[in-house]
């Protein structure tokens, strides 16, 4: 069975969340504003200020519905919209009578909080509850200016803040709280999927340590074994050079096991060490700082260099440089047994010059940029 992304889970959970505050809104809005509006319609002293101001609601919770379906938050156009809401709310509230204010015909009360759930839940809990305690205070700056400051109103006025209000900020802090999950869900997948890409890039790295391994072990058995029967003779000159250049590829291959930021380095100075003990005497200069190549381009910009270094015979002088982009790893040697001319290895560019007994071999990889999507 396929293992979950957590990171989609959080994204499909806090998309639910959002879906289901904009059902409770629009349920709100529908089965409970509308039919008090509609059934104190006559009662009101302005009628249509009170319509505006379900219709602002209403479409402003429709347009949530439709960020939610692009799976877009309000962004910036929440302080706006909240201003509006807040706008038109205190503009239906001068319609309404002061006997019908803390009612059920209170077409504010209730009501307007449901909006800042949607506006703020995705914010901060003391935003939303900012925006929550601003429908109580304007109910109470008209009950106010009603002259309605009586016991019973206000004690109507508190239970519904407290009951409603109370209500409201809950979803809100469950929103903000699944956030939260949903955020810490998205930590854990990244760093699944870095664990997991660590595996894999070891796995393979290893995978291809083992293939040279072989292909050094077809090199390497038949010359030991022609050594060992007498059929290669330590003298010659032939199986010196042989020898010397697998001692350069077994050296570069432990090298490659040394946990260091510059492996081609790494990997260039074992072959430097081999042409040392014989007798070569080798310069290296480093120019710039460059882009690290693959293990398996490491290798022949090596090879190619260790050809023409253990070839030498008396002075050397190994040259590494590069840029972010590209990489050259180049030898001139006083006299060696080394072709002139210009070939592509996969990746890399071997150029090869020879002139007055000196010869100047040069390895040069470029990275090839990442096709854009």
């Amino acid at each position: 069975m396929a293992e979950a992304d957590p990171d989609f889970l959080a994204a499909h959970l806090l998309r639910g969340m959002r879906v289901a505050s904009w059902v409770i809104v629009m349920t709100i809005l529908l089965g409970l504003a509308l039919p008090n509006v509609l059934g104190a319609l006559d009662a009101y002293r302005t009628a249509w200020l009170v319509l505006a101001w379900f219709a602002v609601l209403l479409a402003v919770a429709l347009v949530d519905g439709v960020l939610v379906l692009r799976r877009r938050s309000w962004g910036p156009a929440r302080w706006p919209v909240a201003a509006m809401i807040l706008a038109v709310s205190g503009a239906a509230l001068t319609a309404v009578p002061g006997p019908l204010l803390v009612t059920p015909a209170d077409p504010i009360l209730g009501t307007v909080g449901w909006l800042g759930v949607l506006l703020f839940a995705d914010r901060s809990i003391w935003l939303l509850a900012a925006f929550l305690a601003c429908s109580p205070v304007l109910t109470l700056v008209y009950v106010g200016f009603a002259d309605r400051l009586d016991q019973p109103t206000i004690a109507r006025l508190l239970l519904a803040t407290v009951s409603i209000g109370g209500f409201q900020l809950a979803a809100g802090a469950a929103a903000l709280a699944l956030r939260r999950v949903a955020a810490e869900a998205s930590a854990a997948a990244v760093r699944q999927s870095e664990i997991r890409t660590a595996e894999a890039v070891a796995a393979q790295l290893h995978a291809d340590r083992d293939g040279r391994y072989e292909a050094l072990r077809d090199s390497v058995v038949p010359l030991l074994t022609g050594m060992a029967d007498g059929s290669l003779r330590p003298a010659d000159p032939g199986v010196r050079q042989r020898c010397a250049v697998e001692a350069a590829r077994m050296r570069r291959l432990f090298a490659e096991a040394d946990d260091t930021a510059d492996p081609l380095g790494s990997a260039l100075a074992a072959v430097i060490d081999v042409a040392e003990r014989r007798g070569v005497v080798v310069s290296l200069s480093r120019l710039g700082r460059w882009v690290q190549p693959p293990g398996d381009v490491r290798g022949m910009l090596v090879d190619e260099v260790a050809a023409a270094l253990l070839s030498a015979d008396g002075s050397a002088r190994v040259t590494i440089g590069g840029s972010e982009e590209t990489v050259a790893v180049s030898v001139v040697v006083e006299r060696g047994d080394v072709e002139g001319g210009i070939r592509d290895r996969g990746d890399v560019r071997v150029t090869t010059l020879t002139e007055g007994g000196r010869v100047w071999v040069e390895a040069r990889w470029t990275k090839v940029p990442a096709p854009m999507s």
